[in-house]
């Protein structure tokens, strides 16, 4: 039977701390995908004005709020990213003693 060394230990657990930080990364982009215009921000009790079309003001705020939304979830997806990258050269350079 082979004992593990604390090297192979930290390789190990610096590779799934990769593997977690890449899965998460690839979560939060998956969540952009999905981010929807909301016209009423989420307000039950909104009622649509008549007439309201593309060219109104009101789309541009719905507009905004999801773009705004989608750039906050590419940033923290883009940061798990790093510290995937970060992580498995870690583990790959501690795997190398």
């Amino acid at each position: 039977m082979t004992t593990m060394t604390p090297t192979k230990s930290l390789a190990i657990a610096l590779a799934l701390g990769a593997l977690t930080a890449g899965l998460l990364a690839a979560w939060f982009w998956e969540r952009t995908t999905r981010v929807r215009v909301d016209l009423f921000a989420s307000d039950p009790y909104a009622m649509p004005a008549a007439g309201t079309d593309i060219a109104d003001p009101m789309w541009w705020t719905a507009q905004f709020r999801a773009e705004r939304e989608i750039g906050r979830l590419n940033t923290l997806a883009a940061r798990w990213t790093a510290a995937a990258v970060l992580l498995g050269t870690l583990s790959s350079v501690v795997g190398l003693f």
